[in-house]
């Protein structure tokens, strides 16, 4: 048995993995931090053929583009390393390093974790995993990637598939015990290429934001500005906020307008 004081325990915060995806970084904050939980797990759940996939490929791009590049590693058992580098890399050369695994039994992705120490893991998708069981061994196998991601500070993003309901596959073991839950959903109201992203249970920050993203033929866009609406984030940045006409499209899509200053922040989206 453990049991703490707390009188005698230092505090400590979360840290923060930022994507270069500024929107991205904000819909998973707080009012006073922003981007993805270090030593973390999420669940981004979406219907097939949605973009997860696409999405998660140019976050890994994202995190390869950075000065230093910062490393990346996707689990997937449908096609072998070599084809996902041809269907899903394209021409993209890595800078650094993405590593790409055909593992599917959970002790074989956690040494590989513990080796590397990549700072994004991917797993496409947690139904893959030979202990899951249909969702029976998501406990085991949360316990266990948590172990290691807390040592290694990485952020882990199990991909999974919505069900009619609109609810993860596989039973609410999942999605009760990662700490951030994402659901994707097509924005075909608005238009055929964009989805929506949105911050359901989350740990570590504010539940409920949503970004908004596109296919293009080269790859995924972030469209959304919804961060510039959010006080304690300028003030985080140090940007006056500048009053502004909004623009709604029909649905839950909304993308904002903004006056001077907007320009300087082009590059993050």
């Amino acid at each position: 048995m453990e049991v703490f004081d707390l009188s005698n325990l230092d505090a400590e915060h979360t840290s923060r993995i930022l994507t270069s995806w500024d929107e991205l970084d904000w819909a998973y904050g707080s009012n006073t931090s922003y981007g993805l939980p270090s030593g973390s797990i999420s669940l981004w759940s979406g219907a097939p053929g949605i973009g997860k996939t696409r999405l998660l490929v140019e976050l890994m791009k994202r995190f390869d583009q950075m000065n230093p590049p910062q490393t990346s590693m996707i689990f997937q058992g449908e096609i072998s390393p070599a084809r996902f580098k041809g269907e899903k890399m394209g021409d993209y050369i890595p800078c650094g390093n993405i590593w790409v695994s055909g593992d599917v039994a959970i002790d074989e992705q956690i040494a590989a974790i513990d080796h590397y120490k990549p700072r994004l893991v991917i797993t496409d998708s947690v139904q893959q995993i030979e202990e899951y069981r249909g969702g029976r061994g998501a406990k085991e196998i949360v316990r266990k990637i948590r172990d290691v991601i807390e040592r290694t500070d990485t952020h882990v993003i199990f991909i999974s598939q919505l069900t009619r309901e609109g609810k993860s596959k596989g039973g609410t073991d999942l999605p009760h015990e990662v700490d951030v839950e994402c659901i994707i959903e097509s924005g075909q109201k608005v238009s055929d290429s964009l989805f929506v992203l949105t911050v359901g249970k989350n740990r570590f920050g504010c539940k409920g934001r949503e970004v908004v993203f596109a296919h293009h033929d080269w790859g995924v866009r972030c469209e959304s500005n919804n961060r510039f609406e959010d006080d304690d984030f300028l003030e985080s940045i140090g940007v006056p906020r500048y009053e502004a006409p909004v623009v709604k499209p029909r649905g839950r899509i909304q993308t904002w307008l903004f006056g001077p200053g907007r320009d300087s922040f082009q590059d993050s989206f």
